[in-house]
């Protein structure tokens, strides 16, 4: 059985600077230190959606293909 593994440092932060405060979340790879930044929750959540739903497809083909 193959597993999809991912890691990520999530940091969440406010900043003051705008008319009302604004929540920024970024993920990184520990493996490549790329970053992904989201202005809001539902960015950050379509970001995990998508990324689950890419492994659940690719692992839907391995199983048909065995």
């Amino acid at each position: 059985m193959t597993s999809q593994y991912h890691a990520y440092l999530m940091r969440i932060w406010q900043s003051a600077e705008f008319a009302e405060e604004q929540l920024f979340i970024s993920l990184e790879d520990p493996t490549t230190h790329k970053f992904t930044y989201f202005m809001d929750m539902d960015e950050f959540f379509a970001f995990l959606r998508e990324t689950l739903s890419e492994n659940t497809k690719d692992l839907n083909v391995r199983k048909t293909d065995n």
